[in-house]
């Protein structure tokens, strides 16, 4: 253990060259300010130069890091032959011993990289237009191997990029410059990021020309958003990851969005029969081939799968397969789209049982029935490892198209049978049921949800407008939920404000961090209930300043009116 003096924690600022020390113990006065009056005048050492023309154009952590490596070396040298008992001493000692880690939790993450390319002394920049603030990156000539050595020194602490061209560097010059420096004179033989797990293009037309210099890193981790992509750079894209495919790992062309015509892209397809390491996959919105399916099907090592096919492309597959044929081995989330939501769901899943899946995700457009969502959750019980479940979602598509039109389906009555077997899952943390019909739940059905997960944080019931039927919640059983789930964050649950609320409120049921309430179609009846629904919301969420509810979604006289009520208890909230 590095000497240091008992109570006395050191911070170093180098900008200014100074030291100061924070005393935990104001009583005694730090030996440093008595003995130390400045520093020893700086030195070269370990051929240093501060002054080099290049370090107006360094990141600033490679300021920091050279000039204290400049003042440790000078401490570290005066003091030979002296015992390390001097605070000094021990500042700089203990310093040097975090220098790598600090430098690695400073390059782990990069939004681009002309950080990077300007540690090269002989990358320039110069002012295109002084009013706009554009500039030019220029290398003016061939690194040295110095040079490179102290390039590599940084590149390869770099762990995750997430490309975003640069303010002032609007055309990827940083990518340009980094591509000709590998073309040039390094070659495929060299890795510029050893040590790169992640790579993100939130905007994939930044990655066709460029993709080369990183995916010579094995084992990596490629996110590239493609859906505004033109056929030119979705072909040059395509051309690029079939020719690093066997070393994929984990491949995401982002989040579902919409699928906009029913033909198979050819392009994904053929790439991911030639991934045979695929440990993870996000098609985005593009449909895959059945052979495509059935690779998947088959991998050893899948463990996440987005695709926008249906449980009617699996189950074609199952059917072909022997009745011992191990489907989806080791598969952790799964994510789907189901054009309706049918009788076939549950059926594909007892197929491929048993199942260790931690995340689901449905995505559909219609619910045909009340059983079929039963269904469903049924074959989860009895399929999936209860104690794997974590997150389930289910994504009703046409209502982010459709909020203020869409019309509840009056005729499918979810109640508290249909969504029993999630009890089984006590590890679950996020439940989201997006399903625009009536539900018939009350605080007893509350009580046993939150008796069964005392570890979720996200819990919403229903579509966020409404329930389309009159809530049996009361704030009782809401506060039953919040006092029983200390992790709740996150919730949607439209409550009878006729009831009166409770006057006890235990102090494991407060929440201080939600400041935002959906109320859906929670209404006020009467005038009377808004002063105790409002000091009852006060007490129970006491930084709360905003309520939403069915009027933000659909706009009729009846919400209207809910909405001016709710305005007043909000009011209300804040006087009492």
């Amino acid at each position: 253990m590095l000497p240091m003096k008992k109570g006395l924690i050191f911070s170093l600022r180098i900008q200014t060259l100074t030291l100061t020390l924070i005393s935990t113990q104001p009583q005694v006065q730090p030996a440093i300010f008595n003995s130390i009056v400045c520093l020893t005048p700086l030195r070269p050492y370990a051929n240093t130069n501060i002054h080099s023309s290049s370090a107006r154009n360094m990141h600033e952590a490679l300021q920091i890091h050279e000039i204290s490596n400049i003042i440790f070396s000078i401490v570290y040298y005066d003091s030979v032959g002296k015992k390390a008992t001097t605070d000094i001493l021990a500042v700089a000692l203990t310093c040097c011993a975090f220098q790598e880690t600090a430098l690695d939790i400073l390059w782990h993450t990069q939004v681009n990289l002309v950080r990077l390319v300007k540690v090269l002394p002989s990358i320039v920049e110069r002012s295109v237009h002084p009013l706009q603030g554009d500039r030019d990156l220029e290398m003016l000539r061939k690194p040295t191997d110095r040079e490179l050595s102290r390039f590599f020194y940084y590149s390869r602490r770099i762990r995750r990029i997430v490309y975003s061209p640069h303010g002032m560097h609007k055309d990827c010059q940083d990518l340009m410059i980094l591509h000709k420096i590998w073309n040039l004179y390094m070659g495929n033989t060299v890795l510029i990021f050893p040590n790169l797990k992640q790579l993100d293009f939130p905007q994939g037309k930044y990655a066709a020309q460029f993709l080369d210099i990183f995916l010579a890193t094995p084992s990596i981790s490629l996110s590239v958003a493609s859906r505004n992509l033109n056929a030119t750079q979705s072909s040059n894209l395509y051309g690029v990851f079939e020719a690093h495919s066997p070393g994929f790992q984990e491949l995401d062309f982002g989040d579902f969005d919409e699928i906009k015509t029913i033909r198979i892209s050819d392009n994904l397809s053929s790439l991911i029969c030639r991934m045979p390491d695929l440990r993870g996959l996000s098609c985005g919105s593009e449909l895959i081939s059945a052979e495509a399916i059935q690779h998947l099907a088959n991998l050893p090592d899948l463990r996440k799968l987005r695709v926008p096919c249906s449980s009617s492309d699996f189950l074609q597959l199952v059917g072909l397969g022997s009745k011992d044929t191990k489907y989806f081995p080791e598969l952790r989330v799964f994510e789907l789209y189901e054009e309706n939501f049918t009788f076939k769901l549950s059926h594909f899943i007892q197929q491929i049982i048993p199942l260790r899946l931690q995340t689901i995700g449905i995505n559909y457009n219609e619910l045909t029935s009340a059983g079929a969502l039963h269904a469903f959750l049924r074959a989860l019980e009895d399929g999936n490892n209860h104690a794997s479940l974590r997150e389930l979602t289910l994504h009703h598509r046409k209502l982010d198209r459709q909020r203020t039109t869409y019309v509840f389906s009056s005729d499918i009555i979810i109640d508290w049978p249909i969504i029993q077997p999630l009890l089984s899952f006590p590890n679950l943390r996020a439940l989201k049921l997006d399903i625009p019909c009536a539900f018939e739940l009350g605080d007893a059905a509350l009580h046993h949800m939150a008796k069964a997960w005392p570890r979720i944080y996200s819990l919403s019931l229903g579509f966020i407008a409404g329930w389309g039927t009159p809530p049996q919640v009361t704030l009782s059983g809401i506060l039953d939920l919040l006092a029983l789930c200390p992790e709740l964050e996150h919730f949607f649950i439209p409550f009878d404000t006729s009831v009166s609320p409770p006057l006890t409120i235990p102090i494991e049921a407060i929440r201080t961090n939600i400041t935002y309430l959906q109320v859906g179609n929670s209404g006020i009846k009467h005038v009377d209930h808004m002063l105790p629904v409002a000091t009852f919301l006060k007490r129970l969420f006491p930084k709360l300043c905003g309520l939403g509810g069915a009027w933000l979604f659909v706009t009729t006289k009846n919400t209207e009116n809910a909405q001016r009520s709710w305005e007043e208890v909000l009011a209300l909230t804040r006087s009492v």
